[in-house]
């Protein structure tokens, strides 16, 4: 699945990234890293329409600190 990431920029612009994310057996969703670095994944990422979802909306979000 493709998720289009919005990020307020510090000038007050949105940046948009197209990202990929990946299910997994355990049933939960996993990013990848650089799906670019990946050419049989990423393959047609650019040409997907954009995403009409809110992932927060969609999903219980949980993030890690490394």
């Amino acid at each position: 699945m493709i998720v289009d990431i919005g990020l307020s920029v510090h000038n007050g612009e949105r940046a948009m990234n197209r990202t990929l994310v990946i299910k997994d057996r355990d049933g939960k969703w996993y990013v990848h890293p650089a799906p670019s670095a990946s050419p049989l994944l990423s393959e047609g990422l650019k040409e997907e329409k954009a995403s009409v979802l809110d992932l927060n909306d969609v999903y219980k979000l949980e993030g890690r600190r490394h």
